[in-house]
């Protein structure tokens, strides 16, 4: 795993929940389960495989700002981008802040990602929490 990934121990502000370690986690498929626009929320099933329709884990973003991807992919290895490019996520213009800000902001948010020959998935959010089941 590379040394930025979500799955290596003590990343900040994400709190995995998980009773058993994810050894390779390529082998994973991910569908979007539910977001929440007004709420910031955004969670992500992840299935041992695409076609199973038993949920191995969530992960669950909350404070989100933004993301870019498809609805379902494969693969789980997020990785955490260092400040520069959530700085220059924060400039894209997806929300009106002013310069003198981003460097406060980009501080307070993580941006996950997650590279694919074809397409990047990214998340900026406050925090991740990796659950074995979702609260009711």
């Amino acid at each position: 795993m590379k040394p930025n990934s979500i799955w290596q121990p003590q990343q900040p502000r994400i709190h995995n929940q998980l009773d058993f370690n994810i050894d390779d986690p390529s082998l994973y498929h991910c569908v979007i389960y539910k977001y929440s626009q007004s709420h910031r929320v955004l969670v992500i099933a992840a299935h041992k495989q695409i076609d199973d329709p038993e949920v191995s884990f969530y992960l669950g973003f909350e404070g989100v700002w933004y993301f870019q991807g498809p609805t379902s992919w494969d693969s789980i290895d997020f990785e955490l981008s260092g400040i520069d490019e959530r700085k220059a996520l924060l400039r894209e213009g997806f929300m009106k802040i002013e310069e003198n800000l981003i460097d406060s902001l980009a501080q307070q948010y993580l941006l996950f990602t997650l590279q694919k020959p074809t397409f990047k998935i990214r998340i900026l959010a406050g925090m991740c929490v990796i659950l074995k089941e979702i609260p009711s």
